[in-house]
């Protein structure tokens, strides 16, 4: 932390930190320090900070000591005023006292100022001297402290790319937490150490015969605030873990200790077990339809040929009210479901056969909802707060009408409605979600285009004019054997203008109208899209992109569709116009387009997609 005045905080009183970071504000904060902190956040790693942990209040010494006490690792960053503050030296003094590790960083000083207290440290040490004359035992220990972090082997950062250098620092961090964290489960696991010992004996290490357990391992750690990343790459240099094509797998003598604590809990009664992983166990849960207070994860992963054999009745999991997971594959339930638990954090139900998900459903913590093959029309009502929530999976779910306003899952970085074949709306507010990188409808035409709201072009589009159009130079790529296709986009807005009676031109109704064609030629083909106001599909007053794309036999089918006026490769352009009804006026206001090459695929399935539902939906067509 900041080595000047501290401030009060309840938080340090309780709350543990996997790292405490020594260092004077004046010197590093607004550089060096900020960037380390914030790749420690980007691993999960928990770092103490004045300024984010201590409010603001009347400043106790023993806030400081609590949390140094409460630190696993120390990196202390040595600047020229270090020593100067007499706050930074009774936070070393104290850290080296704890004998934990410590992580030196030299950020304009050299180890050897540090270690023999030359240059600006001595000048420091000459102002403390006078200063506390009467405490030269204090001085002594400060001096000691200083050099033995100086001794650690640590990081001489002058002159070097800091970057570089931090993420060594972090990756050094992440290896000593998860020596740590392996070496210390913690009482909560019902005699662990001994059955891990046990275990160690049985296990061959070097066999191959491992169990899949997706994801459940890493929720384990997310449970115990372990960090997932640290402990995953402990656990997999042991060989008691896995990972392969994106699944951890678990040795099955670890997966079967596992189980034997969980049903320790009450060897016959598996609704008061934490967890259930069998079939057989769920049946007679459910079947008992009363509160289960400490089952806290359900994962029940059948084949998929024995989804028919029998049916499940979930009434019960209303009452399940801190279920944290839920994963039910080819499982065949029915009855209803009056609410479920609103601490659930990932949510698996492949063929979910309810119409909506309960109106009580305010998960805050969801950070995945995936309901493949359901039976929703649409997912909810009105406007639900997930602040977590990262991907949401409604793929072939053959009777989704609508998607809900999402203007409540501001962080949504994942959207698969691939099959979907019923939706004819995505609500508008898809067009502000920021973080939306990734929305599967996969290509399946020639030409496919979209319309949705949004409010700026995409960089991926890496070729963009402020204008209405835009020179392409096809002779660039057209010989190239990776280049699959071009991709164009279009930010326009509809406004309301009463000063527009002009009537529709063409018998075309609201609509805007692209070409691709010569620069110089003056007779110019474009092929019109309607624009959907009526339908509500397109929102006066709210900017929305027009995307289209065109395979590559198709767009150099463009340039042959007339024999008398072949196109010139290197002489192209991209343009967009509008055909406006009375009272309202269509503004382009930028336009932009990439070549698409095979690699881009996956990038690609953001702007567009595949399956019948494209010609249902109003604002999506392809041909």
């Amino acid at each position: 932390m900041a080595c000047r005045q501290i401030q009060r905080s309840s938080s340090s009183r309780t709350k543990n930190f996997d790292v405490f970071v020594s260092f004077r504000g004046e010197d590093t904060r607004n550089g060096f320090t900020d960037h380390l902190f914030a790749a420690l956040r980007r691993k999960d790693v928990l770092a103490f900070r004045d300024d984010q942990t201590i409010k603001k209040g009347e400043f106790l010494e023993s806030e400081l000591l609590r949390a140094i006490e409460g630190s696993r690792v120390f990196i202390v960053v040595f600047s020229k005023d270090y020593a100067s503050s007499t706050w930074c030296m009774k936070e070393l003094t104290k850290i080296v006292e704890t004998g934990r590790s410590l992580l030196p960083i030299f950020y304009d000083v050299t180890p050897s100022e540090v270690r023999k207290q030359s240059g600006e440290f001595a000048e420091a040490f000459a102002q403390h001297e006078e200063r506390f004359k009467d405490d030269l035992e204090m001085l002594q220990k400060w001096r000691e402290a200083l050099k033995t972090s100086a001794d650690r082997c640590g990081w001489d950062i002058q002159n070097k790319q800091q970057n570089e250098e931090i993420e060594n620092i972090v990756e050094e961090v992440i290896n000593i937490l998860g020596y740590n964290q392996i070496l210390s489960f913690g009482d909560d696991f019902v005699d662990m150490h001994s059955r891990v010992k046990q275990m160690e004996e049985l296990l061959d290490l070097g066999a191959n015969d491992v169990v899949g357990l997706v994801g459940i391992l890493k929720k384990l750690l997310d449970y115990r605030e372990f960090h997932p990343d640290i402990g995953m790459k402990v656990l997999i240099e042991k060989s008691l873990i896995s990972c392969r094509d994106r699944k951890i797998q678990m040795h099955d003598l670890l997966q079967e200790l596992g189980k034997s604590i969980v049903r320790e809990e009450a060897p016959k009664e598996p609704r008061k077990w934490s967890r259930l992983w069998d079939y057989k166990d769920l049946q007679k849960a459910m079947k008992i339809n009363t509160e289960a207070k400490n089952l806290a994860a359900i994962v029940i992963e059948q084949r998929p040929e024995e989804f028919l054999q029998e049916r499940i009745r979930v009434d019960a999991l209303s009452k399940i009210n801190h279920l944290e997971l839920l994963i039910l594959q080819n499982v065949n339930t029915f009855g209803s479901l009056n609410c479920i638990s609103n601490e659930l954090r990932y949510l698996n139900w492949d063929n979910f056969p309810f119409v909506s998900l309960p109106s009580t459903f305010e998960p805050d913590q969801l950070v995945e909802l995936q309901l493949r093959y359901s039976n929703i029309k649409k997912l909810w009502e009105g406007t639900k707060i997930l602040p977590k929530l990262r991907t949401l999976d409604l793929s072939h779910s053959k009777n989704l009408i609508e998607m809900p306003d999402l203007t409540g899952v501001p962080h949504l970085t994942t959207l698969r409605l691939e099959g979907c074949i019923e939706l004819v709306q995505i609500d508008p507010s898809i067009g502000i979600l920021r973080e939306l990188v990734y929305l599967q409808r996969t290509i399946s035409s020639a030409k496919t285009e979209i319309v949705i709201p949004g409010t700026q072009i995409p960089e991926w589009f890496n070729k963009q004019n402020a204008r209405s159009s835009i020179s392409v130079d096809l002779s660039s790529v057209m010989d190239d054997p990776n280049w699959i296709g071009v991709a164009f986009c279009v930010l326009f807005v509809t406004h309301q203008d009463p000063t527009n009676l002009s009537e529709r031109r063409n018998g075309h109704r609201d609509c805007i109208a692209y070409g691709v064609h010569n620069k110089h030629l003056f007779r110019k083909g474009y092929l019109f899209v309607p624009i959907h106001f009526k339908e509500d599909l397109v929102a006066v007053e709210l900017d929305h992109l027009f995307t289209v794309f065109y395979s590559r036999e198709e767009f150099i089918g463009l340039l042959t569709q007339d024999p008398d006026k072949m196109l010139d490769p290197a002489k192209l352009e991209f343009e967009i116009i509008s055909n406006n009804s009375q009272g309202l006026r269509i503004v382009v206001k930028n336009c932009g387009y990439r070549w698409v090459f095979k690699e881009d695929l996956q990038q690609l399935h953001l702007m567009f997609g595949r399956n019948s539902s494209s010609q249902k939906s109003k604002h999506l067509r392809s041909d």
